[in-house]
């Protein structure tokens, strides 16, 4: 079998303008390689405008959707942060913030992240810090303020246990 008709364009063309396939009887398959190609791209072009379509319809769910999921996925890379370089659950890292800032003691807003002091000769954390003190810590720590905290609190370790991070 040298040759064979494409059931498409109903044209005989050798079997080298057939894509292979050995499922089949004859080793390719049925449509010519050319009409084959002109399907998929017409395939293409028919998604593509669905899919225009689909979101224009959708725009709003959509932008909502991936809202909602660059937050979801920014909590996530934050716990795994928490417990990878402090140690620290989520549960635990709450619990610090009920205390609100361990310098000026505000309360943090809504998405809104404290950062925390650290200790990386011994991995203590004393505290969460809003953004402000967090600098002040690090940049002017002989400000009598800011002198008076680092006397006044310790550093505590904190070990991640698999019961707080089931919770």
């Amino acid at each position: 079998m040298e040759k064979k008709i494409c059931p498409k364009c109903c044209s005989e063309k050798p079997l080298t303008e057939f894509h292979k396939n050995k499922n089949t009887a004859s080793g390719v398959v049925s449509r010519c390689k050319d009409c084959t190609s002109e399907y998929y791209k017409f395939q293409r072009k028919e998604q593509q405008a669905y899919a225009r379509r689909y979101y224009m319809s959708h725009k709003e769910e959509a932008r909502e959707y991936y809202q909602n999921r660059k937050a979801f996925l920014k909590k996530e890379r934050f716990v795994k942060m928490l417990a990878k370089k402090y140690n620290l659950s989520l549960m635990k890292y709450d619990q610090m913030l009920l205390s609100g800032c361990g310098l000026c003691h505000t309360m943090p807003g809504d998405g809104e992240y404290y950062k925390i002091d650290y200790c990386r000769k011994d991995g203590g954390i004393r505290a969460a810090l809003c953004p402000e003190c967090y600098e002040l810590v690090n940049t002017l720590p002989d400000l009598p303020k800011v002198r008076e905290y680092i006397a006044n609190t310790p550093y505590v370790q904190y070990a991640l246990t698999l019961a707080e991070d089931d919770l």
